[in-house]
């Protein structure tokens, strides 16, 4: 539902709007995936809930928290300062987007500024040590790694690849008697089973994004439905395996679930999340 949700889906509305022409902020991503990501959030827990029966049904949910929340104590002043933190950031990225649409203020704030403005703001008032940030090797090498691919997609805009690439796909690939629409959900669905191949979201997004926004774009699909449809899949086409993403072997390993069990919710759940963004969300995203 969020642009900020994975460092992917920066990378991702980078390539989209190199090759599609679209311009995608914090706001406008937020916009279009609200009303389809809250349906498929309630549409996907029931009907997980109907494929595999929890154990513990009961809960007494009032006592558990009580009791969390005394063995956390009273907010200590370096989480007081981080809702804080994060509420300024939340401002920064959705201000332009909101100051547009209500009041007709064009301002430009960067996304990544705001981030960077966030996470020094962290460190001054003590919320993490700079020496944390130092050996977070994981967030050292998310910030070179996609300080180069971002610069490469731009180098390769600039030096008209993606235009070379969309020639080469419109002179060997006869597309041009496939409905727009028809070829939005096979693209989609094209890309949930290609998404199997990848244990990363970022990884897909690197390699297989742009050609599937080639594909589109010579069939004549609206740019914003391509974008955002195909933005979703590669999020919710990682639940078919427990290996789709950094988060789902970790769940795994709680011993929770068979990979049988896993393997055939994650595929009823990401077809039933593709039918439903195609269905809520393509109406709203062709307006866009």
């Amino acid at each position: 539902m969020f642009a900020t949700a994975m460092p992917g889906n920066i990378l991702a509305i980078e390539y989209a709007h190199n090759i599609l022409g679209t311009n995608i902020n914090w706001g406008s991503w937020a916009a279009a995936m609200i009303i389809p990501g809250i349906t498929c959030l309630l549409v996907t827990s029931f009907i997980t809930y109907l494929l595999i029966k929890p154990d513990v049904k009961v809960l007494d949910n009032k006592t558990i928290a009580k009791q969390g929340l005394a063995e956390l104590g009273a907010l200590k002043s370096s989480e007081k300062a981080l809702i804080f933190i994060f509420c300024l950031a939340l401002l920064g990225w959705s201000s332009p987007s909101v100051l547009n649409a209500l009041f007709d203020i064009k301002i430009n704030i960067d996304s990544a500024a705001v981030a960077l403005s966030a996470m020094g703001l962290s460190v001054l008032l003590g919320v993490i040590k700079f020496e944390d940030i130092v050996n977070s090797k994981e967030c050292i090498g998310t910030l070179f790694w996609f300080g180069g691919i971002i610069s490469l997609s731009s180098i390769l805009n600039k030096l008209k690849f993606f235009e070379w690439l969309g020639v080469f796909l419109n002179n060997n690939l006869d597309l041009s008697s496939i409905n727009p629409y028809i070829g939005l959900f096979l693209i989609a669905v094209a890309s949930i089973l290609v998404r199997y191949f990848f244990a990363s979201a970022t990884i897909y997004l690197t390699t297989l994004m742009p050609v599937f926004f080639l594909l589109g774009n010579n069939i004549g699909i609206p740019p914003y439905a391509l974008a955002f449809l195909l933005f979703s899949t590669a999020s919710y086409g990682g639940a078919i395996t427990h290996y789709g993403g950094p988060a789902a072997p970790v769940i795994f390993g709680g011993g929770y679930n068979t990979v049988k069990e896993w393997w055939i919710t994650g595929l009823v759940c990401a077809f039933l999340m593709l039918i439903i963004c195609y269905g809520v969300g393509v109406p709203l995203w062709v307006g866009f």
